[in-house]
């Protein structure tokens, strides 16, 4: 199994949100480099949180995200 990454943050509340979205439409997600970001943060850029899919339902999480996210910050 391919995992690919469809967003990368280290704010929680956008990872939560995110994995939701992800969720409501069927798209099972996964946390990777949480408890890196937690010891090293604010400190790397590299250090953040990332949301990873499989790489079937890239497409269709990016697309997800992206709607939900584009009016977040």
């Amino acid at each position: 199994m391919i995992m690919k990454q469809v967003l990368r943050t280290d704010d929680p509340v956008k990872i939560s949100y995110a994995r939701s979205r992800l969720s409501d439409v069927g798209i099972e997600s996964f946390v990777m480099d949480q408890a890196a970001a937690s010891v090293f943060a604010g400190l790397f850029e590299h250090a953040r949180i990332r949301v990873m899919v499989i790489d079937e339902d890239e497409e269709q999480a990016i697309k997800v995200l992206s709607e939900a996210l584009s009016s977040w910050e």
